[in-house]
């Protein structure tokens, strides 16, 4: 929470200066986790309300953090390949999960994306997919340390949370922005990446984010 903090505690300043020059507002990024609005309410570094009834676009980007589907696929898929390097231990525990929490992070998102158009209801919403993060073929374990057999699973996990958001934006009748065709060849372990794989890049990307290019 601290670092999130100290990364955040300037954030109402940059609010208003964007509303001033830009005449829009940030909000928080879905990356910061679940427990993002708790913590930047309690630091102080966003205010509580971000749509009014006179917003007139909002983008949302979330999901992959919702019901810790990431967090398990990264902290506990990485641990798994330590102990089974060439085989599917992730694959084995979460392939039973996988259907019902793709289920529950897409009525989840529904909700969301129905309570931004109630918040704001003049404002075109939409909602923005996810990136081809894992490879369709090949493996990078340096930049993707998971299991050499998980590869094809972590991508089903990938491409199924795109889906997921892309039907509860149909579910909402709200916008889709498909990121997905968009970033193909372009996944960590490509030439030309456009997410980060595990290592730090200062100023550029922290690990399994985004770099610029996206």
């Amino acid at each position: 929470l601290a670092g999130l903090a100290a990364r955040l505690f300037p954030a109402l300043t940059e609010d208003r200066r964007a509303q001033a020059l830009l005449n829009v507002v940030s909000v928080v990024p879905g990356a910061a986790g679940a427990f993002r609005r708790d913590a930047v309410v309690r630091v102080m570094g966003w205010p509580e309300r971000t749509l009014t009834e006179d917003t007139d676009l909002v983008t949302i980007g979330m999901g992959g953090n919702d019901l810790n589907l990431f967090g398990t696929l990264i902290g506990g898929c990485i641990a798994a390949a330590r102990t089974d390097p060439e085989g599917t231990p992730c694959a084995d525990l979460g392939e039973k999960k996988l259907a019902s929490t793709i289920t529950g992070i897409r009525k989840r998102l529904t909700a969301a994306f129905l309570g931004v158009k109630n918040r704001a209801p003049k404002a075109e919403v939409i909602a923005v997919g996810y990136p081809q993060i894992v490879p369709a073929r090949g493996t990078c374990l340096t930049l993707l340390p998971i299991a050499a057999g998980d590869y094809p699973f972590a991508r089903r996990v990938n491409q199924q949370l795109d889906d997921a958001v892309r039907a509860a934006a149909a579910k909402a009748k709200v916008g889709f922005a498909d990121v997905w065709a968009a970033t193909a060849g372009h996944d960590v372990c490509a030439k030309d990446p456009w997410i980060n794989g595990a290592q730090e890049r200062p100023n550029e990307a922290i690990p399994f984010h985004p770099f610029a290019a996206e």
